[in-house]
């Protein structure tokens, strides 16, 4: 099974905030500084037409990304999320954490809510960019260390 990332609307801002790049939009370069860390120094934002975060040194520290409509991955510190709407006008929900504890699907009734099948992690995870895109081949490599380090109990 294949997926790919869909492509979004055009850059909203461009005209707006003359500083803010297409490149930006695109996910090529971050958009500027971001927090600042305790240990010194900034995180790289990130605000692109897929999503956002930010990284240090090129590893994402928090973010999401919208692979379609249907499907976002979340990332904080080391929790990793995949939610999964899989069908239209349906309240059925398909969710992956590795912190059980911290799922995002409470609003979900226990009947609609299922465990994402591990063949779609995979095909989630490997899904291709259509476009050169430096924000997502980050944050895949942070999701796929975080599936492949498995299941924190806390």
């Amino acid at each position: 099974m294949k997926i790919k990332i869909e492509k979004k609307m055009d850059c909203p801002f461009a005209t707006s905030f003359p500083n803010y790049k297409k490149e930006m939009w695109d996910g090529q370069i971050h958009a500027g500084k971001g927090h600042e860390r305790v240990g010194g120094g900034y995180f790289d934002r990130w605000e692109t037409k897929y999503g956002g975060g930010e990284s240090y040194n090129g590893v994402l520290s928090f973010g999401e990304f919208s692979i379609n409509y249907k499907i976002i991955i979340f990332i904080c510190g080391n929790h990793l999320n995949i939610v999964d709407g899989r069908y239209d006008g349906k309240t059925d929900l398909w969710e992956y954490t590795n912190i059980p504890s911290r799922n995002l699907a409470w609003s979900v009734q226990k009947k609609h809510y299922h465990i994402l099948e591990p063949e779609k992690i995979e095909a989630i995870l490997n899904a291709e960019c259509v476009e050169d895109n430096e924000y997502w081949k980050m944050f895949q490599a942070r999701a796929k260390e975080l599936y492949a380090a498995g299941i924190i109990n806390e």
